[in-house]
């Protein structure tokens, strides 16, 4: 064999060997938020005793974000936190053989973040989901997995154009923020650095908790921030560098092109929605 051919194989299979390492090192972990009981406006439309487990199109919500979730190219734990027992079950009868971990559930959504994050090592990125955005795909996830990693952030956070979640679906009905750059909605997958979020807790869940109360959450983050967002002024990169100084942290905002992250349900409304999407228009007996 010539010995620039045998050279070349060589050094092909030494890149090809780099870059199995490299997208091995890249690979993030997951976990999804599941520990909402049903004790809200779904009770009068689901005896499902979990809102993740509330049934569309054959499945439950739950099951619909985690077949997203292990469609990716770029997930590799998955964790999902709630009432344990009944998500083992509805795993195992949905998804046989599915590599999920479950961890029971605590008292607030900060308390399954800081169950999630501390099941999982720190030197991975990890991507934290609700349990409601049954419209998701596995694609969508690694594009945004993709961007975020280009950002160097502490936490990513996906935003939607209202135009976008508009077209997509005719009538529905989404938290809106007017910011200089547009009219944007708030996703449902947060892109995170455990160390960073460890440290800021309490902050966080504040700030989780005003996520869908834009003058709240203003308030949190101070009178001027306040004033820019009333008057439409505020930018995405003034939002940016508030949530630096107040959390010492790195957040980005990504604006991505898929509306179904955007699309959470939340009101019997976005139940009707979703099952009408993935199940058909309901028929007239």
């Amino acid at each position: 064999m010539n010995l620039a051919v045998l050279e070349t194989k060589v050094s092909l299979k030494k890149s090809g060997e780099e870059m199995n390492q490299a997208v091995a090192n890249a690979m993030i972990n997951a976990i999804i938020l599941a520990g909402q009981p049903n004790d809200g406006p779904f009770r009068e439309v689901s005896d499902a005793p979990n809102e993740a487990l509330i049934p569309v199109a054959g499945k439950s919500l739950l099951t619909h974000v985690l077949q997203a979730l292990v469609a990716t190219e770029r997930v590799d734990r998955i964790v999902v936190v709630g009432p344990k027992e009944a998500i083992e079950e509805d795993i195992k009868v949905q998804l046989p053989g599915a590599q999920v971990e479950v961890i029971e559930s605590g008292a607030t959504v900060l308390d399954n973040l800081r169950r999630g994050l501390e099941s999982l090592p720190e030197d991975k990125a990890v991507l934290v989901s609700t349990a409601d955005i049954p419209l998701i795909s596995g694609p969508m996830v690694d594009e945004l997995i993709y961007r975020c990693e280009a950002m160097d952030a502490d936490l990513c956070y996906p935003i939607v154009k209202r135009e976008d979640c508009e077209a997509a679906f005719p009538g529905v009905r989404r938290t809106y923020v007017f910011l200089a750059e547009g009219v944007f909605t708030g996703g449902n997958l947060f892109y995170v650095r455990p160390p960073a979020i460890k440290a800021h807790y309490g902050r966080l869940q504040e700030f989780y908790g005003a996520r869908k109360q834009p003058l709240k959450m203003a308030a949190i983050l101070g009178w001027g921030f306040l004033m820019r967002l009333v008057l439409k002024q505020l930018s995405i990169n003034q939002l940016e560098e508030a949530v630096a100084r107040i959390f010492n942290l790195r957040g980005r905002a990504v604006v991505v092109d898929h509306p179904e992250i955007g699309v959470d349900v939340d009101k019997p409304s976005d139940l009707r929605l979703v099952k009408e999407l993935l199940e058909g228009p309901a028929r007239e007996e």
